[in-house]
Parts: C-alpha cells; structure tokens; sequence
C-alpha cells in the first residue's frame, strides 16, 4: 500500500474527529463513493459530495478539503474506486479509533505520528 493513502486516511479520520464530525458522515462519504458507478470518476463525484455536506453544515470545512483533495490526488495519479475505498475506509478506522484518544493532540499529520499517539508516545 502507497504511504500516502495512509497518511491522507489518517489526516482525514483526525481532522473529521477534530471538528466533531458524524460518524454517519464517514459512513456517507463511502456510500458516495459507491452511488456512481465509473471507476474512476466517481473520485470527483466524492469530493463534490464532500463539499456539498460542507455546505449543508454537516462536514467539517476542513475535512471535506481533505476529501477533495485525496480524491483529486488519487484521480491525478490515475487510481480508481477501489483505492479511494481503501483510504476512505482507513480513514473511519482512524477516526473510530481517534474516539478515545485526546481531542487536542489532532489533527495528525501522518501515519507514523498516529501510531506514536495509539501508543502514548511524543505529545503535541
């Protein structure tokens, strides 16, 4: 697995548990990703759903920002679908897990500083 689809998963689940978003949310935004049936173009058709929940205030600014920008990422380099429900699906574990962890210590920029901060190490 590519080190950026676990960092922008781990950007993404930090960032959403950060401002408070819905896991409902999460769920949706891999719905979303199913609702359109080409390969690769239901990558935009993400981002445009992440920005339109933004604008229904019930994504974070910040997160839908993410979505767009991975799923525009992911198209750039030519992936598809199955991709993109990697890192999405990666991206609700992390936020899931984030559930018990300190509120304060997110976002987190990558995946190697998530880890430090499951396993109680470095601080913020």
């Amino acid at each position: 697995m590519d080190a950026s689809i676990l960092n922008y998963a781990v950007r993404l689940g930090t960032t959403a548990r950060k401002e408070n978003v819905e896991k409902s949310q999460m769920e949706q935004l891999i719905s979303s990703l199913e609702a359109y049936p080409h390969q690769r173009l239901c990558l935009p058709v993400v981002a445009m759903f992440a920005r339109r929940q933004t604008a229904r205030n019930v994504l974070g600014r910040e997160t839908s920002r993410l979505v767009a920008e991975a799923m525009m990422e992911l198209y750039k380099r030519g992936q598809d679908k199955a991709k993109a429900r990697v890192l999405l699906g990666l991206a609700k574990w992390v936020y899931e897990a984030g559930e018990t962890l300190p509120r304060e210590r997110m976002p987190v920029k990558d995946f190697n500083e998530f880890l430090d901060l499951l396993s109680g190490k470095s601080s913020k």
